[in-house]
């Protein structure tokens, strides 16, 4: 016997079809329609999902069947499971957010060794021009060096120079 939110479900749909409109004309239809091909071609079952992305079973199944349609915090799980948040709102775009680019690549892991150059470089350049950052200001620093450095293929002190004139002519910079 099919549970009671999927005969809900089902009825709605039957309705509208007599009516002469479309499941997807209801957004919580179209959006449960959706979610339930995203989850057929990542081959999980309902549980699985839920498991996968740390969520009540039954939070999901509601918004499989219609019963609610996916706010902001369920977006954000959904997209963590590969579902395209865009696609499973508008239907628009693929399903998967590996089809999107240029992000479908996994990310990548920093060179350990041009970090740690990188680093180096920012903390001794600071010291001798006895400037302290905000730490976002520093990590935002050290990133902006680091993709400079991995880019370039070279550890560029005069351009690390000019970073760090910016920065402490910033009156939000310094700490």
């Amino acid at each position: 016997m099919a549970p009671l939110n999927e005969n809900k479900a089902r009825a709605a749909a039957e309705t509208k079809a007599a009516e002469g409109r479309s499941p997807d004309d209801d957004p919580r239809s179209a959006v449960a329609g959706r979610l339930r091909m995203a989850r057929g071609s990542l081959g999980l079952t309902q549980k699985q999902v839920a498991q996968r992305i740390n969520m009540p079973l039954p939070s999901y199944k509601d918004y499989e069947t219609g019963n609610r349609i996916p706010g902001g915090e369920a977006l954000g799980l959904l997209i963590l499971a590969g579902i395209n948040a865009n696609w499973l709102i508008t239907g628009e775009g693929p399903m998967m957010m590996t089809g999107l680019a240029p992000s479908d690549a996994a990310p990548t892991a920093p060179d350990w060794k041009v970090l740690a150059g990188v680093i180096a470089d920012v903390e001794s350049r600071m010291a001798a021009l006895k400037l302290n950052l905000m730490p976002e200001k520093k990590a935002e620093l050290i990133g902006l060096v680091y993709d400079y450095y991995s880019a370039s293929g070279k550890r560029d002190a005069s351009l690390l120079d000019r970073f760090l004139k910016l920065v402490e002519a910033s009156p939000s910079g310094r700490g």
